[in-house]
């Protein structure tokens, strides 16, 4: 017989933390990690840019000799938490629906990145698939030809179907936008897979058997017994 064909579908549930994010600068109810996974693709995660906070992380990047931005190295990563380990096959990925004045795509959306996948809640990673070379996401002027497919959902599809998954990390390498590669945005993140089916199988434990060894010639607990006869009273 034919094996059943799996059936793969987004997943849900799924939660996000970025180890940057913008949670003023952007207006309100915009910028935050939590804004990439809401299911709204007008809503938008963006890496921090505003100086109103000295502590808050910002994206790292490295600079050419002219001081030009040329990769993102630090504070570039995104991660999602799986409602339940699962078989994973591809992510998904919605840059911000935005243009600057010259009709520049807005800042941070992805080019290149790499996927990873963890088993034990993040503590190890696996490289899964990445973006970037020939299979970089490329992105046009809004009135140049090819614009319509600037905010298409795109998909890196893994190297394999991995199972016992329970985090995804999406790392930031490149980014367009007037400035590029110094910030990343996205208006949502997906991840493709199916949740695994729980161990509902128990381990048998044998019972405990436990018997005492009865006492020869031992009398009954409630007799009364004759062999102190001045204790015994004898009826007749």
């Amino acid at each position: 017989p034919t094996p059943p064909v799996e059936e793969y579908a987004k997943l849900d549930g799924l939660t996000g933390k970025a180890d940057s994010e913008e949670p003023t600068g952007e207006g309100a109810g915009q910028g935050t990690a939590d804004k990439a996974l809401d299911g709204n693709a007008s809503t938008f995660w963006h890496t921090k840019w505003e100086d109103d906070d000295a502590t808050a992380a910002k994206a790292e990047y490295e600079t050419d000799e002219n001081g030009n931005a040329t990769k993102l190295t630090a504070n570039n990563t995104y991660t999602i938490t799986l409602a339940k380990a699962s078989t994973v096959t591809s992510l998904t990925y919605m840059p911000r629906n935005h243009y600057d004045g010259s009709g520049n795509i807005a800042n941070g959306a992805i080019s290149e990145c790499e996927v990873y996948v963890s088993t034990d809640h993040g503590k190890n990673w696996t490289l899964a698939g990445k973006a970037e070379g020939e299979t970089a996401w490329n992105y046009v002027k809004k009135t140049e030809d090819g614009a319509d497919q600037n905010f298409v959902e795109k998909t890196i599809t893994f190297d394999q179907a991995y199972t016992g998954i329970t985090k995804v990390k999406i790392e930031a390498i490149k980014t367009a936008g007037p400035q590029p590669n110094q910030f990343i945005n996205a208006a949502e993140f997906g991840v493709i897979g199916k949740e695994e089916a729980e161990d509902t199988r128990k381990a048998v434990v044998a019972p405990k058997i436990s018997a005492t060894a009865p006492v020869v010639d031992a009398a009954p607990a409630d007799a009364t017994s004759l062999d102190n006869v001045d204790n015994a009273q004898v009826f007749g």
